[in-house]
C-alpha cells in the first residue's frame, strides 16, 4: 500500500483513469464516470459494471478487471425471451433459420 501511495495510485487522478479504461472498454457514457467520481458512487459504479473496488481505489492489480472480449456472458432464459420478443419480425425469422442451419449441423455430425 506505501509503495501505491508513493506511486500516485491513490490519487483523484489515477482513480478516473481507471474508471475511464472501465467506460471505454465497455462502451459506458461519460456521465458515469462523472457520478462514479462522487466518492459514495464509486461503490455503486463497481457493483454495477462487476469492477473490483481496490482495482478503481488502489490500483490492485491482482484485481484488474478482464477484457470485454474475455468475459462470458450468459443470459438467463427469461433474459433471451425478453431479447427475442424484442426483435422485429426480420431478425426473429434470420434467427430461426439461423437456429435450424446450426441443428442440422448438429445432426450431421
Amino acid at each position: 500500500m506505501d509503495r501505491l501511495k508513493r506511486d500516485g495510485a491513490l490519487s483523484r487522478e489515477a482513480i478516473r483513469r481507471r474508471l475511464q479504461w472501465v467506460a471505454y472498454d465497455r462502451k459506458l457514457a461519460p456521465a458515469e464516470i462523472t457520478k462514479a467520481m462522487r466518492t459514495r458512487n464509486i461503490v455503486a459504479f463497481c457493483k454495477k459494471h462487476g469492477v473490483s473496488l481496490d482495482w478503481v481505489l488502489y490500483g490492485n492489480l491482482q484485481d484488474h478487471p478482464k477484457k470485454s472480449w474475455e468475459r462470458k456472458t450468459v443470459l438467463t432464459p427469461d433474459e433471451l425471451r425478453r431479447a427475442y420478443e424484442s426483435l422485429g419480425e426480420n431478425d426473429k425469422a434470420f434467427i430461426s433459420q439461423y437456429l435450424s442451419l446450426l441443428t442440422k449441423k448438429d445432426d450431421a455430425s
